[in-house]
């Protein structure tokens, strides 16, 4: 399972770089373990991401949910 970043910081207080770590690290990350994966599994084998209940209610960790909804 990868790792996330949970960002509580408010959207005017985040910089480009901070957006992009959080991105990299969240969504990225899956993108890339689940091609290396399917390059070990046997046909009809499924994948399934689960995502966190924060893509729902942040908390105000608005960077972290949007990076987790989209997986």
């Amino acid at each position: 399972m990868p790792a996330d970043i949970v960002a509580r910081k408010k959207i005017e207080e985040m910089d480009e770089a901070f957006f992009d770590e959080v991105m990299a690290l969240n969504m990225k990350s899956v993108f890339l373990v689940t091609q290396v994966a399917l390059r070990h599994m046997p046909d009809g084998s499924a994948i399934v991401n689960l995502s966190s209940l924060t893509a729902r209610d942040g908390g105000g960790a608005t960077i972290y949910c949007a990076a987790r909804a989209q997986c």
